[in-house]
Order: C-alpha cells, then sequence, then structure tokens
C-alpha cells in the first residue's frame, strides 16, 4: 500500500525497531507525515506552514497566496498519521500480531510502483518484490534485510545533531533544523508505504487488518497567534514565542503535534479494543439554513426524527476584513437555545459585514468505558452546519424602479478593493432593486449572459460577474434588465467593467 506525498512532505515512522522511541509510544506502529522546510521558498523555514502578504516583503511562492492572508499564520502546522491497530496473526490465529506491518518504506512520487498498470504483470512482480521483507528490489538499492527502510525519509533530510531518542527535545530540535533540501525527495515526492503479510490463505479464509488514518494540528488561535509572531520576527527561527504559558520556536510549536497524533492513535486503539463501545454525540441538525435579511439574519434548522440532543449552541464569526489580526475567524459563541428551539434571529449585526455560522446539538454528559476520555458533554461537529455562503443586512426594497443603482459603475479592477468590495475581487451590487425581481445581463450586442432571480424580500442582490457557463466576464459595456415581477414592470441600466 501507499499513501500520498508531495514534493516537501517529511516522513518518518514509529514502531519498525530502527529507533528506541520511548514508553509513551509503546505498541504503536503508524507512519507521521508533515510539511518540511521546502526548496522552493529560501527567506523563511516552511514547517508549519507559515503564509505571508504578496503585495509587500518578499515575493509569494507561485502565485497561490491571497493578498487577503497577511497574517503569516501557519498554515500547515499539523501532521497526518496512518497507524496499525490491528493485525490478525494467521487466518487461524485473530492474535494482534505486533510485527505487522513487515514492510515500510518510501517511494519516488510518479513511480510505477504507486500506480501499476492492472494488465503489466512485470510491475506487479516488481511490486511484490518491493513489499515483500525478504526480497530486494534493485531499482531503489535498499536490501530486504528486514523489510524495513532506514535511516528514515525525514533522518536523511535533518542534520545529525543533536543526538537524543526519537521521543525527546532532541529529535524535535534536528527535525526543526532540518535542512538537507536535496534529500526530501524528487519533484513528485515521496509517497511512504508499507505491507502486512505475507499471509497463505486458504479458500474461504481471511485475515483482519485494522489501521486509523488521520490528523493532528494546532488549534487555529495558536496556529494564527504563532504565525503572527514568526512574521513579527522577521522569520526568525530562533524567537521564542509565547502563547497561553508557553514559550517554544515556531518550529517547535508546529512539531508540537505529535503529541497530539500520540492521543489519537491511543483512543483509536482503546475504540477498536472495546468493539467501539464508546460515547457518541448527538446527531447534528438534519437541515440549517441561514437567509439575509433587511432587519435581521434568519436562521432556521430542522432534526432528525431520532434525535437526542438536549440544546443547541450558535456560533459566529464575522468577514477577515472587518476583524483585527488577533480574531481572525475567530468564531463566537452567540446563543445557547433549548432541545425545542428551531430558529434564531440574530439582530446584532452590522450592515457592510459578511457573517459566518455554525449551529451545534449539544448532549447529555456521557461516561467513556475506555478511560481515555473524561466524563464530557458531546456535541456534534461544526462541519455539518457551517456556512461558507456570507450573510448580511440587505437594504428594504427600492420603492421605485428609478432608484436602482449598480455599484461600482464602473467597475475597474486595477482599483484599491477597498474602494470595490474588500470580500471579493469580482463582485458588483445591485441597490433599491424591487424584492421579487429578474435581473437579465445582457452584452451589448445583446446576448444574455447571466439571468439572476431575486425573491428574498430585500432590496440588494449581488454578482461575482461570472456568466451562467461560468466564465468571467470580459472589459466593455453591459446592460442589466430589472423586472419587478410583482407589477411586471422594468428598467435598464448600463454599467462598465475595465480589466
Amino acid at each position: 500500500m501507499t499513501n500520498q506525498g508531495g514534493s516537501s512532505t517529511m516522513w518518518d515512522y514509529v514502531g519498525d525497531g530502527k529507533e528506541d522511541y520511548g514508553e509513551k509510544w509503546a505498541g504503536i506502529r503508524t507512519m507521521l507525515g508533515w510539511l518540511s522546510n521546502g526548496t522552493r521558498v529560501t527567506f523563511l523555514n516552511r514547517i508549519g506552514g507559515p503564509t505571508w502578504r504578496s503585495v509587500s516583503g518578499p515575493p509569494r511562492a507561485s502565485g497561490r497566496t491571497v493578498e487577503a492572508d497577511t497574517l503569516g499564520r501557519l498554515g500547515a502546522a499539523n501532521m497526518i498519521f496512518h497507524g496499525t491497530i490491528h493485525a490478525d496473526t494467521s487466518p487461524s490465529d485473530e492474535t494482534n500480531d505486533m510485527n505487522q506491518p513487515t514492510h515500510t518504506g518510501w517511494l519516488r512520487g510518479g513511480d510505477p510502483l504507486t500506480n501499476p498498470d492492472l494488465h503489466n504483470e512485470s510491475q506487479y512482480e516488481l511490486t511484490y518484490a518491493y513489499l515483500h521483507p525478504d526480497m530486494d528490489y534493485a531499482e531503489y538499492g535498499r536490501p530486504g534485510i528486514d523489510g524495513h527502510e532506514y535511516p528514515h525519509s525525514a533522518d536523511r533530510a535533518a542534520p545529525e545533531e543533536p543526538v537524543g531518542p526519537w521521543d525527546s527535545e532532541q529529535w524535535l530540535e534536528r527535525m526543526g533544523n532540518q535542512t538537507d533540501l536535496s534529500l526530501i525527495g524528487s519533484s513528485g515526492g515521496r509517497c511512504p508505504s508499507w505491507a502486512t503479510g505475507p499471509y497463505t490463505l486458504g479458500p474461504g479464509e481471511d485475515i483482519k487488518y485494522v489501521w486509523a488514518t488521520g490528523m493532528a494540528g494546532l488549534q487555529r488561535d495558536v496556529a494564527v497567534s504563532v504565525g503572527i509572531d514568526y512574521k513579527n520576527s522577521g522569520w526568525d527561527d530562533d524567537a521564542i514565542i509565547e502563547y497561553e504559558g508557553q514559550a517554544m520556536t515556531k518550529n517547535r510549536w508546529a512539531l508540537s503535534t505529535r503529541d497530539s497524533v500520540l492521543s489519537n492513535l491511543r483512543k483509536a486503539e482503546a475504540n477498536w479494543k472495546s468493539g467501539f463501545n464508546i460515547p457518541h454525540p448527538p446527531l447534528p441538525p438534519s437541515r440549517f439554513e441561514v437567509v439575509s435579511g433587511s432587519d435581521k439574519i434568519a436562521l432556521s434548522w430542522e432534526v432528525f426524527p431520532n434525535a437526542d440532543h438536549t440544546g443547541f449552541e450558535i456560533y459566529r464569526t464575522r468577514n477577515l476584513y472587518e476583524s483585527s489580526a488577533e480574531d481572525l475567524w475567530k468564531y463566537r459563541l452567540i446563543a445557547e437555545l433549548p432541545a425545542s428551539a428551531r430558529s434564531y434571529d440574530d439582530t446584532d449585526v452590522v450592515r457592510g459585514r459578511d457573517y459566518f455560522y455554525y449551529i451545534l446539538s449539544t448532549g447529555p454528559v456521557k461516561t467513556d468505558p475506555t478511560g481515555t476520555s473524561p466524563p464530557t458533554a458531546l456535541k456534534s461537529s461544526r462541519y455539518y452546519t457551517q456556512t461558507y455562503d456570507p450573510a448580511n443586512l440587505k437594504r428594504s426594497p427600492g420603492s421605485t424602479l428609478a432608484d436602482v443603482r449598480i455599484v461600482p459603475n464602473p467597475f475597474v479592477l486595477e482599483a484599491d478593493q477597498n474602494i470595490r468590495w474588500p470580500d471579493q475581487q469580482d463582485k458588483l451590487a445591485f441597490f433599491e432593486i424591487p424584492g421579487n425581481c429578474e435581473i437579465m445581463i445582457f452584452t451589448e450586442v445583446g446576448e444574455l449572459i447571466h439571468r439572476i432571480e431575486h425573491n428574498d424580500g430585500t432590496g440588494d442582490e449581488f454578482w461575482n460577474l461570472t456568466t451562467e457557463s461560468n466564465q468571467v466576464i470580459t472589459s466593455g459595456i453591459y446592460f442589466a434588465v430589472i423586472r419587478d415581477l410583482d407589477s411586471n414592470e422594468k428598467i435598464v441600466r448600463k454599467f462598465v467593467i475595465i480589466r
């Protein structure tokens, strides 16, 4: 089996018998992957994925950093993992074989073995030779002494000093100082590989292999705060950054997520051993709707018939351009509601700002039989209901069609974005329109390129300057025909796009 890699992904292994992994990690068999200090950016150390402003200071990498992301936040302060939880010893012996997996290693990205041709017998022979613990795959020049490649990928790219056990501050310091960029991998990166077996199976026999795949990382508030301080230090890798009583370098903060990997794997192990007898959170709402209005933002939801919730919590954030760096995208609890609630009107909002929401179902306090978590009241996941389309206060409908305005007009792409719309590069507004109307956009030669059905009862509508075919419109003169669907009256407005 192989997993995805990247040109700057670093890989390490635990539990292959090659190092002293410490008592805390005893019995853990997993691979770990994290963003390394790659070769494309040289003015800062990329561990943790710090992002930076693209309009001042050093240039951005490959043009992929948006101008809005100006903080230096750690965008990849996490580790991914693939851990073996259980592997049968044989078809007739379900004892957990701690010698599995029998192969751990890595492949170059794009290698035929990562995506073999189903009709190419020789490729499968090479794959078997590569994965088998007692065979050799000459292409990589690594004899199959015991099936485990060593030194690990991470060790090859890190300095030898300071020497220390894997579960130590010395290891964290070495990985944070990883400098041998030429050993990270090819342009396609490195893909970790592992294999269990070999097993001899008779007709109707099977073996059971259980693994846990996931990701663990810093909480967003920590990643933002640490990233801000790292950027303000001038990208100083030795700068000590404090957060809630802890003080470490940026790299040490990013690599501290290793402890969360251990916690997740221990919980996965306990979950499996208990027969999945762990507390379950309440079901999330089956539907969550957010509607922008002229004097409020209305939230409503429905629940599943067998929902076991005891209440609801509603969280909200505002658009990043109206927030300070310290509370960027920080969701705040704005309402705690009883189990019978099915709607909430948010009136504590300001016109001109965009808002985003999610709702959680809350449940009773439950005890974890595995003992890996304290008794707690579980909640549903925010990601079932989190909104990604902005909600905002809108104007009341216009009194007459003569009041209709298009803003900005002309639309000039090179103008300061705060003069246009700070939350979106391509955005045009129609103000003072009827609450129930149709907006049709035509080119100057009369071609209909977009139609908007506006029926929310407000006087505002927005358009992202794309056609019905999802093509961004070019510079030119355009016409908007606004028709009141109640009175059937209509008006034509001209606007100009300059790119």
